[in-house]
């Protein structure tokens, strides 16, 4: 048994009452829920001429609905909150909308300026809860309830040990920890990244941080079912062929299927004392196993597609007489630091005379950090390792590749970017 299947097992027994009843809840509720969704399903009263809530065509606006009905579901009677990251006054009244008002709110952020107008129970301290020293102005023992909403995606190995450590101590005895990230296994599936996210964890890697950090998970949930039967379904509900009625049911019966949910929802209690040690070991081998499919995240341009050949690696083809753009990807972060860049590029097609063969170019945010050309050197066929420079710099969001084709030959870049050294490993992260 892996350690993330026994921290399942392990339950404790309010917490497998708890999914018991939501697994009895889930199917007295399908009847309703389908009846809703049938309803949904016919026009009544003109209601096709109006335009269904944006929830249902919306990828924005649908997670966000799913996230404000799980922060409705938070544990109650929490008089403190601890937001790490609020990215503005705009998420204090969110939280208050839903979840209902506290006597203390407190936002900890790192980057954000401090808003010019918050809530009179809104504390503003500008630190960083994953930081060396934690958050120093807040005693241990004296927070009820830490919400840390798509946060944890953010942070590199290191940082990840620091929050679970600094949660753990700034908790009151059995003070709940409320996390909701990206579920890797899905994040693969469909290509996705975003700029700031080092890796995402599965739902089962998040429960055995959350066990190690010395927590007892009572609840594991999904928010956005986007895996049915082994089948990957549109991440876009624009694109669900099913309609507003068939993201309803989706929405409706994520809640015990974290594993094949694009979000999963984590609420645990302060338990005991963390395993610092044990939490490190876990990270780095999480981190070890998932950094290279992150960084291979290449998506195709139009035009260009994905194929796997006999031995399962992954290739973007690009076919000659087609110019522009190949590949663009991962858009991922960097800490500080220097770092070079590496892919191959086949080409095939050429003619005996050298030429121009594609330009390979690395990015970060809006910046272009280096470009190198590819030339055939009078090859019909042949391959080509390009490095790329990332000179020393701070962080920096959005780190990707990006491959243009004059059109000349026939491209074929293998899915096996590399970056040296491994940006979760490097000093700035904490040589893990």
């Amino acid at each position: 048994m892996s350690a993330a299947s026994g921290v399942f097992g392990r339950l404790k027994p309010r917490a497998r009452l708890k999914q018991r009843v939501r697994a009895l809840l889930d199917r007295s509720v399908r009847p309703y829920v389908e009846e809703i969704v049938g309803r949904l399903s016919r026009p009544v009263d003109g209601w096709w001429n109006q335009p269904p809530p944006r929830a249902f065509v919306d990828l924005h606006a649908t997670l966000h609905e799913a996230r404000s009905l799980a922060l409705a579901d938070m544990p109650s009677g929490a008089k403190s909150i601890l937001s790490p990251g609020p990215n503005g006054a705009w998420y204090f009244d969110w939280i208050e909308d839903c979840y209902g008002h506290v006597e203390r709110h407190i936002g900890v952020e790192a980057f954000m300026a401090r808003p010019s107008q918050l809530p009179p129970n809104v504390e503003w301290i500008e630190g960083d809860v994953s930081g060396p020293g934690g958050v120093r102005a807040l005693p241990s023992g004296s927070i009820d309830l830490i919400f840390s909403g798509q946060n944890i995606e953010h942070l590199w190995p290191l940082q990840m040990e620091r929050f679970f450590l600094e949660a753990n101590r700034v908790l009151t005895d059995r003070g709940w920890l409320v996390l909701d990230s990206p579920n890797r296994d899905l994040t693969a599936a469909y290509g996705w990244s975003m700029a700031e996210h080092t890796i995402e964890l599965t739902p089962r890697e998040a429960a055995t941080l959350i066990e190690l950090a010395g927590f007892e998970l009572e609840t594991m949930k999904g928010l956005w079912l986007c895996r049915r039967d082994g089948e990957v379904l549109p991440l876009d509900p624009l694109e669900d062929p099913t309609g507003p009625a068939g993201v309803l049911r989706r929405l409706a019966l994520a809640g015990k299927r974290p594993e094949d949910s694009f979000f999963w929802w984590a609420e645990a209690r302060k338990a005991r004392r963390p395993d610092a040690s044990a939490l490190r070991d876990a990270l780095r081998s999480i981190f070890e196993a998932a950094w290279q499919e992150r960084i291979n995240r290449l998506r195709p341009a139009p035009g260009c597609h994905l194929e796997k050949d006999s031995t399962g690696a992954t290739h973007v083809l690009a076919a000659r007489g087609r110019p522009g753009e190949v590949l663009i990807g991962p858009w991922t972060a960097l800490p500080p630091g220097e770092f070079r860049f590496r892919i191959p590029v086949r080409w095939s097609g050429g003619e005996r005379a050298a030429c121009h063969a594609a330009t390979v170019e690395l990015w970060a945010g809006a910046a272009l950090l280096d470009q190198r050309p590819v030339t055939t050197g009078g090859d019909a066929a042949g391959v080509a390792t390009v490095t790329l420079h990332a000179p020393p710099g701070p962080t920096r969001f959005g780190a990707r590749i990006r491959v243009v084709s004059p059109g000349t030959v026939d491209l074929q870049i293998p899915c096996e970017l590399e970056i040296d050294p491994e940006p979760w490993r490097s000093a700035a992260t904490g040589e893990y």
